[in-house]
């Protein structure tokens, strides 16, 4: 029985696991311990919670970056314009 990386609680990650999530790949050159507590202060930040698994962590970031996304586009609409041409 093999479980799917989505799958896996964030707590139990290896440090190439915690690489692999979304937004975690700048921190390479950390250990192990402070990527963990980068991770734990996103969850923290954006209401993840114990037992908390991968997908869910997708999930929060995605909706992040989306929000991110869409309000920079409003802010910068010089920069918008320049990616549309």
């Amino acid at each position: 029985m093999s479980f799917k990386f989505e799958d896996k609680l964030l707590s139990a990650l290896a440090k190439c696991e915690i690489l692999k999530l979304p937004g975690m790949s700048q921190y390479k050159d950390l250990p192990v311990k402070e990527l963990k507590v980068k991770m734990n202060e996103f969850c923290k930040t954006h209401g993840l919670k114990r037992g908390s698994k991968v997908k869910d962590f997708i999930s929060v970031q995605k909706k992040v970056d989306d929000e991110l996304f869409k309000n920079g586009a409003k802010r910068c609409p010089k920069w918008h314009a320049k990616v549309e041409e």
